[in-house]
């Protein structure tokens, strides 16, 4: 519960720091910050192995700076027992109008439930996802992704 807590507060902040950094016109780089909550019908994950199974909250949070971005991404079942913790952190090797190229690494942790002499506890997993990604902007809303 602390931890949901937690991330609600951390929510609130990320938003007070959206709404700053529209308000404050200034001509050097801002930072940027957006925050996305969903709720998942069937826990589906990008591994397939690390797949809940049955209906998930996810978060979502961006934070953004020139050609840097930290994205943590908090997945958590419905009676708020974690499920992972995608930590991206990306850069942006090409940032043109029509075409983005990035480079990104994911330190993750993925929890999974298991019994130890009739108590249940959550064992964590850590593991790495690199990626480069290619993005192609056909309009501001239409865009091609290659992963």
């Amino acid at each position: 519960m602390k931890l949901f807590k937690f991330i609600i507060t951390a929510v609130l902040v990320l938003m007070a720091f959206a709404v700053n950094a529209a308000d404050n016109d200034t001509t050097r780089r801002k930072l940027k910050a957006a925050a996305i909550i969903s709720l998942n019908s069937n826990g589906i994950a990008s591994i397939p192995a690390f797949s809940l199974d049955k209906p998930a909250l996810i978060a979502t949070l961006s934070l953004t700076k020139n050609r840097f971005s930290y994205e943590p991404v908090l997945g958590y079942g419905l009676e708020m027992k974690p499920w992972f913790i995608d930590n991206w952190v990306n850069y942006k090797i090409i940032n043109k109008t029509r075409f983005e190229l990035r480079a990104g690494i994911n330190f993750s942790t993925f929890f999974t439930p298991v019994r130890i002499s009739d108590t249940a506890v959550l064992k964590a997993e850590r593991y790495f996802a690199y990626t480069i990604t290619g993005i192609y902007k056909f309009t501001p809303a239409t865009f091609l992704t290659l992963a």
